[in-house]
């Protein structure tokens, strides 16, 4: 699957507007749900839109 440039700026909107208000644990929580929701490759992705780390999205 493709992951669209469309879709990883929405995901960066979303987390900016949600990030400060959200604890260490929060981010990592929505950066995973927003990766797994991708599928393949979604992780590497969310991690470029975040600025979340691979591993801290991988644990979650």
């Amino acid at each position: 699957m493709i992951i669209e440039d469309d879709t990883i700026e929405s995901i960066r909107i979303r987390f900016n507007k949600l990030a400060w208000t959200l604890d260490e644990r929060m981010r990592r929580l929505f950066a995973a749900a927003e990766a797994s929701a991708l599928g393949r490759g979604g992780i590497t992705k969310v991690a470029q839109a975040t600025g979340v780390s691979r591993r801290a999205i991988h644990v979650g």
